[in-house]
């Protein structure tokens, strides 16, 4: 069944909280897309870190900076994929113009 999350940071520059994604599953597809109003520049990032610290012999936490950017320094909405497995994604904005301004992150992780 597939897995659908949304996150959203308004009016304010900074990095959301990390989705965990299951990239162990079959299938392993996942699917973003971030829709933006007002004036708000944005980039979605992806680690190979274990964020939820599953895994014994992992000493990564979610404030790590082994964030790579997938897409950066974007000013409109924007849709794509991953093509190979990842731990998680995030949403990280850079540049806010106005209160009102603000980007959500959606993620779907597999297929029906």
């Amino acid at each position: 069944m597939a897995r659908v999350t949304s996150i959203t940071i308004a009016g304010t520059v900074s990095a959301s909280p990390p989705v965990p994604l299951c990239r162990t599953g079959d299938p392993i597809e996942t699917t973003y897309a971030v829709i933006r109003t007002g004036g708000i520049t944005y980039s979605v990032q992806y680690t190979l870190r274990d964020v939820l610290n599953a895994y014994p012999t992992t000493t990564s936490t979610a404030a790590s900076t082994d964030w790579f950017d997938l897409v950066s320094g974007r000013t409109a909405s924007f849709s794509g994929n991953f093509a190979f497995p990842v731990n998680a994604v995030r949403l990280r904005t850079t540049a806010v113009s106005g209160n009102s301004a603000n980007a959500t992150l959606w993620v779907l992780q597999g297929s029906e």
